[in-house]
């Protein structure tokens, strides 16, 4: 992961795996004012934890 610095207004959560991303936290995201949430994961078949991505 590059150490870029972004805008203050940009948020960075990293987690072990997007399949443990709840939605309730992107509908948050919305609620509380955000233009957009971004979600990177593994590609297609590169899971660490099997069907993660499949899941996000």
């Amino acid at each position: 992961m590059s150490r870029k610095i972004h805008p203050p207004y940009y948020r960075t959560i990293r987690v072990l795996c997007t399949g443990r991303v709840d939605p309730l936290f992107i509908f948050e995201a919305f609620k509380s004012g955000a233009d957009g949430v971004l979600i990177c994961g593994c590609r297609l078949g590169e899971c660490k934890y099997f069907e993660g991505n499949l899941q996000a």
